[in-house]
């Protein structure tokens, strides 16, 4: 028994001892070689400021070595003179193929690092550079220091194999050039990588917070290597969910204008996909796209909700550089308010443009809650929407491009509505009456059983053609356009319903000939201008009646 305990005495002294050693040797100048044999493997320089043996884990065989203030610099090319800084670097190695001057590592861990990332002229994200480029000698080495460290170079053959890699509460930093190519802030960012090298496949696990919110988040779990310069083969699964009241308020503002002023607090976007690719070219893959609780609307009293899920295809090109998306939807079903649209949509993202195209129906919306949420007008029309066909098409770099390039075409009906501070009927019934007064007090509303129109976008405009209106009182057809600043103009011709024989009946109706009472409406949504053509009702009727008096007159 007391042999025993001298045997464990001394093997104790004997770990200590070595311990010691091996603590002396890596905080000493051997930091220098581990930085010079990191950099060499990186291919970027790599500078360590400490290094410590924690001797504890060496007493449970299990030896580590903790590096201070990191940093490891950008490949050639980018402004940034760091890529990656850290306060703390933490590695459980195996010590003997330490001692011959090769590094073969059980874990790494990189405690709250810090990414600049940015992209440079040629388009390559920096991180992406760093992985493309080929294991050699840095273009900046660490300086040689003397001492036992320096017996063989860091150049010697070096090679590295992380059994398990991670990154703990990381975050990225978007230089100007990196936003430009549309990269999305990420924090909180959490990596682990087992079975790492760069020459055969790798388990990847990858989450990260989105736009500094505490529930935007993305999560990526897959295979991926080997590391080739040319090609990081990628499959998995990705998910990314999105609160768009977590965005930016400006951001939002700049990309969608005026529709995600006000979401709401729980309004949430989840897209799950199976990725399959290359990371440098091009993953892509079915998905799964879910709304909830979402409204879009210019303030929180003007709003519609937005709802349902769909399936679609999901593409990405160049994910590390310049990412560029591609959704393709077919035959998608959404709650719009207590209607539904119905569609197909192809849509382009690359870096802050968009574009794509949009086409299919609208059936049993509220019109008015519709036109209050997504134009700077209200209350002016009420009824039941139906887009029976339609189709548009888009592309700009924020959110008033967007808007200014919109066109396409299409058909709408409402039904059993009305158009507010507009009275057709009484501005015409005054004409018929007064033609003599300018009529300004007709401040009622117009009411309609059907409204159907061809409609036609272009050039910040809208062009409604093939107007007709029908009423219990009057119809009306004719055609006009309402620009984006809200500014109108249309033509028409109103039938007034009623009978009789008289000159003011037969103006009232329009005439035998039924031309209709031409009507302008002019100014804007908000204060529109009627003038009914008086002077040309009189002419047209008086030639009636005097055509009809020389047919009756006996030759």
């Amino acid at each position: 028994m007391k042999r025993l305990l001298i045997v464990l005495a001394s093997l104790f002294v004997l770990i200590l001892i070595a311990g010691l050693v091996v603590g002396y040797w890596v905080s000493g100048s051997s930091k220098d070689w581990l930085a010079a044999s990191l950099s060499e493997n990186l291919g970027v320089p790599v500078t360590v400021g400490s290094a410590k043996f924690d001797l504890k884990q060496w007493f449970l065989l299990q030896p580590a070595i903790a590096l201070e203030d990191i940093t490891i610099g950008n490949p050639p090319g980018f402004h940034a003179p760091h890529l990656l800084e850290a306060k703390k670097l933490s590695a459980q190695i195996a010590l003997l193929p330490l001692l011959h001057k090769n590094i073969e590592v059980n874990a790494i861990d990189i405690d709250h690092p810090v990414i600049n990332s940015e992209t440079n002229a040629q388009g390559i994200g920096n991180f992406e550079a760093l992985l493309r480029k080929q294991k050699g000698p840095s273009s900046s080495p660490a300086p040689a220091s003397s001492g036992p460290a320096n017996a063989g170079s860091a150049s010697s053959g070096a090679g590295l194999v992380v059994n398990e890699f991670s990154v703990t509460s990381g975050e990225i930093t978007l230089l100007e050039s990196a936003r430009a190519a549309g990269k999305i802030d990420m924090s909180g960012i959490d990596l682990r990588v087992r079975d790492f090298s760069r020459d055969r496949p790798c388990h990847i696990e990858f989450s990260a917070r989105l736009f500094g919110g505490t529930d935007s988040h993305i999560t990526l779990n897959g295979q991926a290597g080997p590391f080739e310069t040319d090609s990081l083969p990628l499959n998995g699964t990705l998910s990314i969910a999105i609160l768009p009241a977590e965005i930016p308020l400006a951001l939002r503002r700049a990309q969608f204008g005026n529709l995600l002023v006000a979401p709401g607090k729980n309004a949430k976007a989840t897209l799950e996909t199976t990725i399959r690719g290359d990371v440098y070219k091009t993953l892509s893959g079915p998905a799964k796209l879910a709304l909830t609780n979402l409204v879009i609307g210019k303030d929180e009293q003007h709003v519609i909700p937005l709802g349902g899920e769909f399936p679609l295809t999901f593409t990405v090109s160049k994910l590390m550089s310049q990412p560029s998306y591609h959704l393709s939807i077919t035959n998608a079903q959404l709650h719009l308010g207590k209607g539904e649209w119905l569609g197909s949509a192809d849509l382009q993202l690359h870096g802050t443009a968009t574009s794509g195209r949009s086409t299919g129906k609208i059936r049993n919306v509220d019109i008015n809650e519709l036109i209050s949420a997504v134009t700077p007008t209200s209350g002016k029309i009420y009824g039941v929407l139906e887009i029976p066909l339609y189709s548009l098409d888009f592309a700009g770099a924020n959110a008033d491009q967007v808007r200014s390039s919109l066109h396409g075409a299409g058909k709408l009906s409402v039904g059993q509505g009305r158009i507010s501070q507009l009275d057709l009927l009484a501005h015409i019934k005054n004409a018929i009456e007064h033609p003599q007064e300018l009529f300004t007090g007709a401040k009622g509303d117009t009411a309609f059983t059907t409204l159907v129109a061809d409609m036609n976008v272009a050039q910040r405009t809208l062009n409604l053609d093939g107007i007709l209106l029908d009423s219990p009182a009057l119809k009306v057809n004719g055609k006009g356009f309402i620009n984006f600043d809200q500014v109108i103009n249309f033509e028409m011709a109103a039938h007034l319903l009623g009978g009789g024989t008289s000159a003011v009946a037969q103006m009232a109706t329009g005439g035998s000939s039924g031309g209709g009472i031409p009507v302008s409406v002019t100014g804007t949504v908000d204060s529109p201008q009627v003038r009914p053509n008086v002077g040309k009702m009189v002419k047209n009727v008086g030639e009636e009646l005097l055509g009809s008096f020389f047919k009756k007159k006996p030759k």
